[in-house]
């Protein structure tokens, strides 16, 4: 794990007194390890950092203070508010200098998209893959793209590829569009579709009413409110579980994507592991299972059903009324 964070984030970082520090020991002891991308400029990105910097104080505080780090990346281009911004930080975080070198998702999506490429390709599928740069330089433009087999948008189109990032309401990197011949969104979710099908057995990864929640689609939670129902871990309880809620998300979809419409709400499963266990403990919610919640990350709430037995009428009610505003939330 220690060579891994080395090859990720480099062999030192900075502290909040900007210090160097050696970033190996991240990787030992079993210490989890979030990855924080943001900017001075957004009033998004202030209003989260407040956020988790409360809960990364308290965390600190608890008796596993000390299997947690944030590491901040930032997407700042002048050096004077990147030092202000990450002065309100207590975590660590990378040196603005290494930033336009350093982007571990990207690094880890474009080795997995080298491969699905290729087999898409091997298939005999009409696909491409057109990269748009956020790169800070030329140079490092060409270096990244000599690692890639398919199209780019010159570099030096900065036009195109601010207008690009408008039209499609890029937040953040990396993001991974799939479109139709006709230019229109197949799916927002390319980068957690492509990790998740290695096989590309689901190509073209048109979106399911219903996820398993995993490490590589967690940061959906982020986009928009979700329900998430939380069950034992064994292998036989996902199915079941999955039939509760498909027919209100199935209807849902239906309903949007005949507006042409995102979905206001998103629907998960979760087992029992590491990454759902951090995410009770954030969002204070209990160990029981089965669990029935609704998380808006955005809005710092929940939504607790607290029932004996979870049927697709009580889903479906639960649903209604939160989309109704008729629930009352509680702060996470």
């Amino acid at each position: 794990m220690s060579e891994l964070v080395c090859e990720l984030l480099g062999e030192r970082l900075m502290d909040r007194d900007q210090a160097e520090v050696e970033s190996s020991p991240l990787g030992c002891d079993g210490r989890l390890v979030a990855l924080y991308f943001g900017c001075s400029w957004s009033a998004s990105c202030k209003e989260f950092t407040a956020a988790l910097a409360d809960f990364y104080s308290r965390f600190k505080q608890g008796e596993n203070g000390d299997k947690l780090e944030v590491v901040f990346i930032s997407s700042d281009e002048e050096y004077k508010p990147w030092q202000e911004f990450v002065g309100q930080m207590p975590w660590l975080m990378l040196p603005l200098q290494d930033m336009e070198r350093k982007c571990p998702p990207c690094r880890s999506l474009t080795r997995v998209l080298v491969e699905t490429y290729r087999k898409i390709k091997e298939m005999g599928q009409k696909f491409e893959i057109v990269f748009v740069s956020a790169d800070r330089s030329e140079e490092s433009f060409k270096q990244y793209f000599n690692e890639m087999p398919w199209l780019a948008v010159p570099y030096t189109d900065e036009a195109r590829r601010s207008r690009l990032n408008w039209n499609f309401s890029i937040q953040g990197i990396p993001t991974l569009l799939i479109l139709d011949q006709e230019g229109k969104i197949v799916t927002r979710q390319g980068r957690p579709a492509v990790l998740n099908d290695i096989d590309c057995k689901e190509f073209p990864w048109h979106p399911k009413p219903v996820l398993e929640l995993t490490e590589s689609n967690a940061l959906q939670l982020n986009e928009r409110p979700s329900l998430v129902l939380f069950v034992d871990s064994e292998e036989e309880e996902f199915e079941p579980a999955k039939q509760l809620i498909q027919p209100i998300a199935e209807k849902i979809f239906s309903e949007h994507k005949a507006k042409d419409e995102d979905p206001p709400l998103l629907f998960f499963v979760a087992g029992e592991d590491d990454m759902t266990e951090s995410l009770r403990d954030f969002t204070n919610l209990p160990d029981s299972a089965p669990l029935l919640t609704i998380l808006d990350m955005s809005q710092r709430a929940k939504y607790v059903k607290d029932v004996e037995e979870i049927t697709p009428a009580i889903v479906e009610e639960f649903v209604q009324a939160f989309l109704t505003e008729k629930l009352k939330p509680e702060p996470i």
